[in-house]
């Protein structure tokens, strides 16, 4: 079937519209936002400029926090690793967030990829959540980390494409759409047909809720709620306000998204309440009360 094929040109054409618009993020002007931080160590990447990776992944970084103000400060360091892409728990020297990536060379398809999942684990307080991997609803922040990944790879693919954030950054924008546009048609990431998406996750949650990284079931679910994120941009800002709840690691996926909803601001609650209808049912986040018409 071509069915992922139609989705990844719509989700494509959604990209060059927002773009075109000017409502994708400020990195399609090459400004770097305020609060963010990245210092990339020197060793381990191979024949690349360091200063390079740092405008590659703060080009990540402002479409992931590009919308948001007033934040606190994110200050990162990255490293290699020979293993796999990871953001440590524990801090460095001077508080800031270390993340390790694996990817090498100029191949900025694979930066792009595995800083931003890195990255939106930062954003979405993977710190105050705690490293027990048991915890209930790990496995939805390891979903929209994977989801900011793919968000990351189509979005910059045209914004490198018309206004990269540095001139040599431009050819590499058709690598970053073929990456995007493979990883989208993957078939493990397609819904068995005829089936919504919550009435998959009715059958699953248990697994993922055991188990955080079963990738193939992420996949499906980061593929399936991101045109959301592609038409709704702010939605990152509202990643910012998971995690926050102090009963978060043992509730249930409806508590946890309850708690999220609760603790954002009230700009934020129509996008979490879009994406809980998508993932659970509408009535778990009753819509907004509407004052009584005069008679």
């Amino acid at each position: 079937m071509r069915r992922p094929f139609v989705i990844a040109s719509v989700i494509l054409g959604m990209l060059v519209s927002l773009t075109a618009r000017g409502e994708v993020s400020s990195a399609a002007n090459g400004k770097r936002r305020d609060g963010v931080t990245i210092q990339v160590e020197k060793q381990g990447w191979g024949a690349v400029d360091t200063r390079m990776i740092e405008v590659v992944l703060h080009s990540v970084a402002d479409l992931l926090v590009g919308q948001q103000s007033g934040g606190s400060p994110i200050k990162v360091r990255v490293s290699h690793t020979d293993t796999n892409p990871v953001a440590l728990y524990e801090r460095g020297q001077d508080g800031e967030y270390l993340i390790r990536l694996h990817a090498d060379r100029t191949r900025w398809h694979l930066y792009v990829y595995e800083f931003a999942h890195e990255f939106c684990h930062i954003i979405s307080n993977y710190d105050r959540a705690g490293g027990d991997v048991s915890r209930q609803n790990q496995w939805f922040e390891e979903t929209i980390c994977e989801t900011a990944s793919l968000y990351a790879l189509g979005s910059l693919a045209t914004i490198w494409s018309l206004s990269p954030p540095d001139p040599s950054l431009a050819s590499h924008a058709p690598e970053l759409r073929r990456f995007f546009r493979f990883l989208i048609t993957e078939g493990h990431r397609k819904l068995p047909e005829d089936t919504e998406l919550r009435e998959w996750l009715k059958e699953h949650e248990a697994q993922l809720s055991a188990d955080p990284y079963r990738r193939d079931q992420n996949d499906l679910v980061a593929k399936t709620v991101l045109p959301l994120f592609f038409a709704n941009p702010r939605g990152w800002e509202a990643i910012s306000y998971l995690n926050l709840h102090p009963d978060d690691p043992s509730a249930s996926l409806e508590e946890f998204i309850r708690h999220w909803h609760s603790n954002a601001p009230e700009r934020d609650r129509p996008f979490i309440a879009k994406l809980s209808a998508l993932l659970l049912h509408e009535d778990v986040i009753p819509p907004p009360t509407r004052l009584a018409s005069s008679p």
